[in-house]
């Protein structure tokens, strides 16, 4: 075992001893200080950069102007969140135009109704030439019309003869228009 050692004691000391031997050490020492000049302007290169991006950070007076201004935000999204919420509480209270059921209103709610209406229909209007007269007997005559529709529908609903005539009617005009749309 001793000799092994031995032996290996020696290689090893023959080995640091012993120089490479090159062609041409000139060339060979030039390429290692280029590949070494390389790496550093690669490193200096992504250095700037992530210098350039973040070098801010290392200044004390622009991370809290920046800290402050975020802040400032968060609180001017949570109020303007805040005032979006409550519109769309004071929205949900006001009439759907559509749900006319039995609800009962005022000359506003009827004059906003009224308004909705022609607005939604694309009708324009003059108000000079709307009185609160006229508007009292549009709404009339609207809600005499919606309950006389409603009975309608209660007397269609109850004979079902009507019911069926109806239908019929109705799917015969179905049929009628059908091949009109299909010609255009």
């Amino acid at each position: 075992m001793e000799k092994g050692a031995d032996n290996y004691r020696k290689v090893l000391e023959l080995l640091k001893s012993s120089k490479p031997r090159h062609k041409n050490p000139d060339i060979l020492e030039e390429k290692i200080m280029e590949s070494i000049r390389m790496s550093k302007a690669g490193t200096a290169v992504s250095q700037s950069f992530t210098g350039f991006l973040f070098g801010w950070t290392r200044i004390v007076w622009i991370r809290r102007a920046l800290s402050a201004t975020a802040v400032l935000l968060i609180l001017f999204l949570a109020f303007q969140q805040s005032v979006i919420i409550k519109q769309i509480n004071t929205l949900n209270q006001r009439l759907v135009p559509g749900n006319l059921g039995n609800a009962s209103y005022g000359n506003a709610g009827r004059i906003e109704l009224l308004l909705y209406r022609l607005s939604a229909s694309g009708n324009q209007y003059v108000s000079s030439d709307i009185t609160g007269e006229k508007i009292d007997q549009l709404i009339e005559s609207f809600e005499q019309m919606n309950s006389k529709y409603r009975e309608l529908l209660k007397l269609i609903d109850e004979d079902p003869e009507l019911k069926r005539l109806i239908e019929q009617k109705l799917d015969a005009r179905k049929e009628k228009e059908l091949p009109e749309k299909i010609k255009l």
